[in-house]
């Protein structure tokens, strides 16, 4: 059975996932029977405001990786979740991780081009050259954008 946390992440309720990270018994990594994380569930339903109230939360592991090896940037690469991704990347993970897809070994990068998806390609490239830059930089769009306004969620304003 899911947790409160688990289904709040899936159904994208952002007041009750800022409300649960603030108790230290919730356990945001903790994953289903298929170990999906909540973060994982989250991007998968693009649940925005989930999202990033999960990439504040030091304690939310944003490279947990499914039974199957498919990362949250993985994910949101195959499915053309490009304001995932952009969430993602703002979180500083890692974009070299492999997922063993099939049976092959890929990247995000190789799943963006299988896909013919330009818009990928591009957001992680610019990425892969230089994370601290392109994530500082995808923090300020972000914000400047309707996907991410200003607001406050409990522990202070939204860093970027």
């Amino acid at each position: 059975m899911a947790s409160p946390f688990f289904i709040a992440c899936q159904e994208g309720y952002g007041d009750v996932v800022d409300l649960l990270m603030d108790d230290v018994r919730v356990d945001p990594n903790v994953t289903d029977n298929n170990s999906v994380s909540p973060f994982f569930i989250a991007c998968q339903n693009e649940r925005i405001s989930v999202v990033r109230h999960l990439i504040l939360c030091e304690r939310v592991d944003v490279n947990l990786v499914r039974e199957d090896g498919c990362t949250p940037l993985f994910y949101a690469t195959s499915h053309r979740k490009h304001d995932i991704m952009k969430f993602i990347f703002a979180s500083g993970t890692r974009v070299d991780t492999q997922v063993t897809w099939g049976t092959a070994n890929r990247v995000a990068l190789d799943q963006a081009g299988v896909n013919n998806d330009s818009e990928a390609v591009s957001l992680i490239t610019r990425y892969w050259e230089d994370p601290l830059q392109t994530s500082l930089s995808l923090r300020f769009e972000l914000k400047a954008t309707s996907i991410l306004p200003s607001l406050s969620f409990g522990r202070g304003e939204f860093p970027f």
